[in-house]
């Protein structure tokens, strides 16, 4: 098998079969991955397969999915449920190890993971528990609203198809009462019974009954309380597992937009560049993968989100060597620090468990133990011939089997969930001790945040354990005797840590199993109810040999004698929890990680507490439940979409009228004649090198003696600064690709490459973009650097162009920056995205490098312009400003493919009060520049910057306390302001407007 697996079903579906898999070459990978998808999801496992799945649902989304693992072959130790516990260990898995246990023997742990499509659904015990209400609640009681029981319920139920398919006899015999309505029963996963059940399973359920644990009837219903015969992930039909691969993967896999690399690891998230686009949160540009240390790095870019679903270990590594975590550890490793979020890593948690003997020495009780030799291979062609195994009454090794198929029964399907109330008395003096301890049994370096986060946990469990309808611990009962007991409701946390910059390199994982002393006490009552399950009445006809050490009476030898047996119980989770960022959380209610916009955790890792069950129910759940947001997002975006010359264009429902059919209305003339462009090639590509050097020669002199913006500061900026405060290098704030503009011709599909400079020529009171344009914060960037910059926005981003917001300040850099990007192999258009407040030297400087003027017409008034914007002559400025820009490159022009390649497109910020300036401004725009002008009538002001603050006060000053400046501007734009600029554009004879999608977006 190759290393790796690409699925790309767009070419490959003309010659493949729409369930095969092709195995492809490294030499062939490049030509087939897309530089770009809206989303990427890392991980293949039961979260990123629902999120995959459910993405791609939407046709005109783009989804790739790395998975380090790959596509299993179906085998019989996958698919068959007896092989569970078998079979040697499988190849579809990470061979992970803790760190030494010290609060158990000091000894390793072994915590392997699913590497392969489908993850641990693939390889885990199918057990389907969804643990209790209270769990769920609690993650809403810690500051989650939405994520309580009753929030999720309904995705547990979307993603089961829940049969009851045991005979009435078996239901009534084991109690197999489900409540439907709790139930879903057309979801992707099948929930159902084994068609055998060995008879030990009666002689536990009914000896758990005689110490005070009844037959549940339900154990999915939100009280998992009881004993019980466990449902599965199961088929049916055909009793073979039912995993992500099955219910999530294969319906996909031919869908042309969905792409999957596997054999191959997420290395790195590329970070963008801090700075206030989206709040101050960083974005994450796409990802870095490849397929082993010596591999090829490749890179895909994310238009929309990155998804993380690699699970509760492999998740916070990656963000670790990413940058994205606790400074300290970040620093040990020599890691650039993108974002401190204390959080990642920490509050990692697990069902310890531990698994004790207590073999049936009854020789004539039939156990899997006896399926073995001849008999096995007998089984196994039953079963693979009718899917049952061996047939009713059939008697293998001289003992009667009374049900039908042992191969269709996994290694666990009797289990209980006992509360600490049936532990007498002792249960409260457990808990009152552990209330009166401290938090010394986190990490000593736990950051404060977690530290505090944890306090509220820890509040929790101890009243969860405290309830009669909440399990503390799991017995899971072998047939052949073997007692495993696991604590449901674990105090003590761990942390996941890299052990370097490298992602290939094995991570620390460390549990900390028991470093709260109640969770091994807790595994210690489930022994002690274990001795009393031993002696009952329903258990004698097995006679169970009882191991000397687990029979003591000596609290002090039991806890010596399980401690050693104390494992994992392959439920890793916590490591990058769903908590508010003050109680050490590391993704928000909406699954984002704090300090992005664009980056979400959709495995066991955010969950906040481990739930009291199996968690492969929950995580699906949880995977469920945020597709749904997005899902319903599309279905809104598509229900606004409004076909126009074969163009999907998003509208405003509100603002369509009906109107008499005149023929082809001027609209659609936007990508028609002589607006329509064949192809074409950047201004800048055009230049004669005499003119490069002119340009250079223009570029240093003006930075010499700075007189290039209408300031005319006569600085030299090599030594000193003008009104900007920007020196000769450019202070950039950020660099991404950007989809905020509004302008579905600038962003298109893949975004504009927008450069966000810091600093500005004027002093807008009202700046929108205030933090950026005015405090100045960024990177201090050569005009060389910037060059290469746009050089990676387009190669890695595969933007449609070069924006450069707010450069007025900057114009030389800028000219110096494109000759350079020209020589590096720049192609993209450049936008020149402007205040208007430009002289005629600054233009004609650009003459040649802009393919787009994107200038913001502001005020009209100069009254307005002195107020607002702190200069005297803007309005005169700005009108021989356009004037000069649309002699450059005339109307706005398309390609084919919408996107505007060059030409003038104006924008007005439409402002509280100033409706009458906006008209003498759309008027100037039809009379003295082209009526064929394409025009942004903008209507987000919002009070911003120093409007609304309160006025400043001297000691004599009368002003009333409550007083705040620009009051006349201090409220949001009404909608007859915005509509009375629109109607004087069209009675001026405008008529290319840029209506803004109207949607609600995908950051959320």
């Amino acid at each position: 098998m190759h290393s790796f697996i690409f699925l790309f079903f767009l070419v490959l579906s003309l010659f493949l079969p729409a369930s095969n898999a092709l195995h492809i070459t490294n030499q062939t990978i490049d030509d087939f991955l897309l530089s770009q998808y809206d989303y990427v999801v890392v991980g293949g496992g039961l979260s990123g397969l629902v999120v995959a799945n459910r993405l791609s649902e939407d046709s005109n989304t783009t989804v790739l999915m790395i998975e380090a693992g790959d596509l299993d072959r179906r085998e019989d130790h996958v698919i068959i449920p007896g092989f569970i516990g078998r079979s040697p260990p499988s190849p579809y898995g990470y061979s992970v190890r803790t760190t030494p246990q010290v609060y158990l023997d000091g000894q390793t742990r072994g915590i392997n993971q699913g590497k392969v499509v489908g993850g641990g659904s693939a390889r885990n015990g199918m057990c389907w528990t969804r643990g209790s209400a209270a769990d769920f609640d609690a993650w809403e009681e810690l500051g989650n609203p939405g994520w309580g029981w009753n929030s999720l319920l309904p995705y547990f139920k979307k993603v089961e198809t829940y049969t009851t398919n045991v005979p009435d006899d078996v239901r009534d015999k084991f109690n197999i009462n489900p409540d439907m309505s709790s139930h879903g029963t057309s979801g992707p996963i099948d929930v159902a019974y084994s068609q055998h059940f060995y008879n030990t399973s009666n002689n536990i359920l009914q000896g758990l009954s005689e110490i005070g644990i009844p037959i549940a009837a339900d154990v999915n219903a939100g009280d998992p309380t009881g004993a019980m015969i466990v449902p599965s992930s199961m088929s049916p039909e055909n009793q073979t597992r039912s995993d992500a691969r099955t219910g999530y993967f294969d319906p996909a896999i031919s869908r042309p937009n969905f792409h999957v690399v596997t054999g191959h690891t997420a290395t790195r998230l590329i970070v963008g560049l801090p700075g206030s686009l989206n709040r101050g949160s960083r974005r994450i540009v796409g990802v870095h993968f490849s397929s082993g240390p010596g591999g090829v790095n490749r890179t895909v870019t994310a238009n929309k989100e990155v998804i993380l679903a690699a699970g509760a270990i492999q998740s916070p590594v990656l963000l670790q060597v990413s940058g994205i975590g606790p400074r300290q550890v970040l620093e040990l490793l020599n890691i650039s620090v993108q974002i401190n979020l204390p959080g990642v890593g920490n509050n990692f948690q697990d069902h310890p468990m531990a698994q004790f003997p207590f073999d049936y020495s009854n020789s004539s009780v039939f156990t899997s133990r006896d399926l073995n030799g001849d008999a096995f291979e007998e089984a196994l062609d039953t079963f693979l011939a009718n899917r049952t195994g061996n047939s009713p009454n059939q008697v293998v090794n001289n003992k009667p089997l009374n049900l039908p198929g042992p191969l269709t029964t996994p290694l666990i399907n009797t289990v209980a969930f006992p509360s600490l109330q049936n532990h007498s008395a002792e249960w409260e003096t457990l808990l009152e001790a552990a209330r009166n301890r401290s938090s010394d049994f986190l990490p000593l370096d736990t950051p404060r945040a977690v530290v505090s986060g944890y306090a509220k946990q820890k509040s929790l469990l101890l009243s969860h354990l405290a309830r009669r309808d909440v399990g503390a611990y799991e017995l899971l009962a072998a047939s052949w005797g073997q007692i495993s007991i696991a604590n449901q409701k674990p105090l003590s946390r761990g942390t996941v840590r890299p052990s370097s910059a490298s992602v290939f390199d094995a991570p620390l994982v460390d549990p900390r199993y028991c470093a709260d002393p109640l969770d091994c006490k807790i595994i210690r009552l489930g022994l002690q109810l274990t001795q009393k399950l031993m002696v009952t009445v329903a258990m004698r006809p097995l006679l169970p040999v009882v191991d000397a050490r687990f029979n003591s009476t000596d609290e002090m030898e039991l806890m010596a004698a399980l401690k050693p047996l104390v494992g994992t119980e392959y439920h890793p989770s916590g490591s990058t929890s769903m908590l508010p960022r003050k109680l050490g959380g590391v993704v928000n209610d909406k699954l984002m990680v704090y300090g992005t916009c664009n980056l979400r955790v959709v495995d066991a890792g955010m969950m906040p507490m481990i739930p009291g069950g199996h968690i492969q129910a929950a995580v699906y759940a949880v995977a469920e439940k945020r597709t749904s947001s997005w899902r319903l997002r599309m279905v809104r975006r598509r229900a606004h979409l409004d076909s126009q010359d074969g163009r999907s264009t998003l509208v405003r429902p509100k603002a369509r009228r009906k109107k008499p059919d005149t023929g082809l209305s001027r609209r659609s003339l936007h990508l028609a004649p002589p607006f329509l462009l064949d192809d074409y090639m950047p201004r800048y590509l055009t230049l004669s090198s005499i003119d490069e050097s002119k340009k250079r020669s223009k570029a240093y002199a003006h930075l010499s003696k700075c007189n290039l913006c209408p300031r005319l500061c006569g600085v030299n900026r090599f030594e000193t600064t003008g009104m900007c405060l920007i020196g000769d290098n450019t202070k950039v704030n950020v660099i991404a690709p950007h989809f905020g503009e509004g302008k579905p011709c600038i962003q298109g599909h893949n975004g504009s490459g927008a450069v966000f400079f810091s600093g500005c020529n004027l002093r807008c009171v009202f700046c929108q973009n205030h933090d950026i344009a005015h405090q100045r914060n960024g990177r201090d960037l050569t005009p060389e650097e910037l060059g290469e910059w746009y050089l990676k926005l387009q190669q890695v981003g595969n933007v449609h162009n070069i924006n450069l917001v707010t450069p007025e300040h900057v114009v030389p850099q800028v000219v110096l920056s494109i000759l350079h990007a020209k020589d590096l192999g720049l192609k993209v258009p450049i936008i020149y995205n402007t205040s208007a407040f430009d002289s005629l030297a600054s233009l004609e400087l650009l003459d040649g490098l802009v393919d787009i003027y994107l200038p913001d017409f502001k005020v009209w008034e100069a009254s307005s312009s002195k107020r607002l914007l702190k200069a005297d002559d803007y309005a005169a400025t700005a009108r021989e400003s356009i004037k000069a820009m649309h002699a450059q490159v005339g109307d706005l022009c398309f390609t084919g493919d919408g996107i505007a390649k060059k030409g003038l497109l104006v924008r007005h910020l439409v402002m509280p009060g100033k409706e009458s300036e906006g008209q003498r401004i759309m008027k100037f725009l039809a009379e003295e520049v082209s009526r064929d002008c394409f025009v942004n009538i903008m209507e987000q002001y919002h009070p911003d910057a120093h409007v609304g603050k309160a006025k400043r006060r001297t000691k004599t000053s009368e002003t009333p306390t409550d007083e705040v400046r620009y009051v006349e501007i201090n409220r949001a734009v009404s909608e007859g302001e915005i509509s009375s600029v629109r109607q004087a554009a069209e009675a001026a004879g405008l008529w290319r407007f840029c209506d803004p999608p109207r949607h609600d977006g995908f950051n959320i």
